[in-house]
């Protein structure tokens, strides 16, 4: 049925984001709907028809179905006509046909008794004879995450809301009027207040994922609320009429004017961990405790989880210029019997060469950017190394840069930037050679195991710094890493099938395998020299941090060399300086944020959960140092 479609610009009200996104809505009584649906005359103006609704003749067997959008309003609503028409038959309309606020009293007065109004209201907008005459209500909740994912994509299909995901988040947790239909927090509390404060209303309730779970038990609860027989077979039959896909598929089908994609999606429990970052789900945990409500509770709302910030990918030129013939050919000529493939399920695919359990990107071999480690590593072992030779060890973008330069500046006592990278000191990125050539002291950085390292650094006991960070912001950036150094095509999801990878081979090698052994070397050698620095407290605490690195280092270090040192190694004048100051130095490849914590806006609630499953099954010291 067609409404009139007039409405005034002064009743239309406007609700912004900050990304530019604009709703237009018309309401009473705190509640809201879409100006362009009452325009093209989908359901009446509400700034009129919502007080005539409250004025609305309503008989004592009516029934309510009351629910927030997108937490079950349809699938209730075909289970409760089944059970009132005694069979499990598909009600011949949509739901809409009884909605509620979608009608003008007229309507809805003219439909057939037992009437079943459903209805995503607060209870102050239901007509006042529904207070009076005690009609029966059902009252459907849903955990308010899921809601908010399907919600989402209901604008976005049905009032075309053109933003994102995070972006519709904003909307969905206003906290002050007017919210789209209503605020989430405001609806359930008024519900469950006004379900205590009247104990003589008749209300059952219903969620959700207990009605998923155990269908036909929630199916015959019900039955016996609404007083109506319902035995095991009647409970069985409407229970698989109603699963989803059977209902998605007979809105189509059979309901005239049907049209499941702007109703049917998925319908999945937990299917926000898929959607939310971790910051934003503890935004949604702080807003639902700022607003504590019953179902809240109720429902499982675990702690933590895409949004993909683009780099600027390295382009083929400069791969070319400053990586290409580096090296004599005799060291780019890669052999395909030695390239090992890797791949995910969603067709991308890595090129590795490897010895010892270390791969390298083959496209870099070949680019002759660092030697073949099928051959170079085997050589390195062997290299002759000095006794004051100190090695700097850690996993890819746990804070080699950052603690090299430092030491750096320690060493040579001033704060002046080495004047090349650190890849020019990078054990597995030369040959032993080059690494011997170097002038004195030498701090040589690596990513490679213990068993990589020279047979000499053992039997020297060379000094060693060992750096660790959170795993999980390890693995945003080595993300961008990959991305933009070896062109990897993926997205992070799928980059993480990759580095959560169990099984060598695995680029460079497995976080966990990394970390294990280094802290097996580290505690079955005690009398090697070892001094460890986790990122997020030299970052915390970046002077102490440094005096604590020079006393092991034994060079002198005052305050005032230590503050010079920790502003000079700041991210940004770092990052500054590998563009200004070296030779050759490109800060986008190997600079991006350096936060603490950025994890949480790249990991899904569902990546999380994977992550710590993973790390539970491989259990390391450091893991217990991090806010994971």
């Amino acid at each position: 049925m067609a409404y009139e479609t007039d409405v005034s610009e002064d009743d239309i009200i406007r609700i912004h984001d900050n990304h530019g996104n604009t709703m237009e809505l018309l309401g009473s009584g705190g509640q809201y709907l879409s100006a362009s649906s009452v325009r093209s005359g989908r359901y009446p103006n509400p700034v009129t028809n919502i007080p005539r609704l409250r004025k609305m003749n309503v008989n004592e067997d009516d029934i309510f179905l009351c629910a927030y959008p997108k937490a079950g309003t349809h699938w209730t609503w075909e289970i409760m006509t089944m059970l009132l028409q005694q069979s499990a038959e598909y009600h011949p309309h949509e739901k809409e046909s009884q909605m509620y606020e979608f009608h003008i009293p007229e309507t809805l007065q003219a439909l057939e008794p037992p009437r079943v109004f459903n209805t995503h209201v607060r209870p102050n907008n239901l007509p006042e004879q529904f207070f009076e005459k005690r009609c029966k209500t059902v009252f459907v909740q849903r955990n308010p995450k899921d809601t908010a994912v399907s919600f989402f994509y209901h604008c976005k299909n049905l009032i075309q809301f053109g933003g994102t995901f995070e972006q519709f988040m904003d909307f969905f947790l206003k906290e002050d009027e007017p919210v789209y239909h209503c605020a989430w927090y405001k609806y359930t509390l008024e519900w469950e207040q006004f379900i205590r404060e009247n104990p003589d209303h008749p209300v059952h309730c219903i969620m959700y994922e207990q009605l998923q779970q155990n269908a036909i038990e929630e199916i015959k609860r019900l039955a016996t609320f609404l007083k109506t027989p319902c035995d095991d077979k009647l409970a069985n039959l409407i229970a698989e009429k109603c699963s989803f896909q059977n209902l998605k598929d007979a809105t189509l089908k059979v309901k005239k004017g049907g049209n499941s994609e702007t109703l049917y999606r998925e319908g999945k429990v937990g299917d926000w961990k898929t959607h939310f970052t971790v910051a934003l789900n503890e935004k949604f945990d702080q807003y639902l405790q700022r607003h504590p409500t019953t179902s809240s509770i109720i429902h499982t709302l675990s702690p933590y989880h895409i949004l993909y910030q683009p780099e600027t990918p390295i382009s083929a030129r400069w791969l070319k210029e400053n990586f290409h013939q580096r090296r004599p050919a005799s060291e780019t000529n890669v052999s395909e019997d030695d390239i090992i493939r890797i791949h995910d399920n969603h067709g991308n695919t890595m090129e590795l060469l490897g010895s010892g359990g270390q791969y390298l990107s083959a496209s870099s071999v070949r680019s002759g950017r660092y030697p073949n480690p099928v051959t170079n590593i085997p050589r390195l072992r062997k290299m002759n190394v000095n006794e004051d030779d100190i090695f700097l060890c850690a996993y890819p973008k746990a804070g080699t840069h950052w603690t090299w330069e430092i030491m750096t500046m320690l060493l040579q006592q001033r704060s002046e930037y080495h004047p090349r990278e650190k890849d020019s000191h990078m054990y597995e990125f030369h040959i032993p050679e080059t690494l011997q050539a170097l002038e004195r002291p030498r701090v040589f950085n690596t990513h490679v195991r213990p068993n990589n390292l020279p047979e000499q650094f053992f039997e020297k006991r060379c000094k060693t710094v060992f750096v660790q960070r959170n795993p999980k912001d390890i693995a945003v950036s080595y993300y961008y890493h990959c991305k933009n150094l070896i062109q990897f095509g993926g997205t992070f999801e799928q980059f993480m099938d990759f580095f959560l990878k169990e099984d060598e081979p695995v680029y460079h090698c497995a976080w966990y395998k990394y970390t294990l052994e280094w802290e097996q070397f580290i505690k079955e050698n005690p009398d090697h020299p070892v001094h460890c620095i986790m990122y997020e407290q030299l970052q915390q605490n970046a002077v102490e941090e440094i005096k604590r690195l020079a006393t092991f280092l034994k060079t002198p270090c005052d305050d005032k060399l230590a503050n010079l040192i920790a502003e000079k190694c700041s991210f940004q004048n770092l990052k500054d300086a590998t563009l200004k100051v070296k030779k050759g130095g490109k800060s986008w490849t190997v600079f991006r944020k350096g936060k603490v914590g950025d994890w949480k806006t790249h990991f899904t609630v569902a990546l999380n959960e994977k992550f710590d499953q993973y790390l539970q099954r491989h259990p390391t010291s450091s893991v217990y140092t991090y806010d994971i």
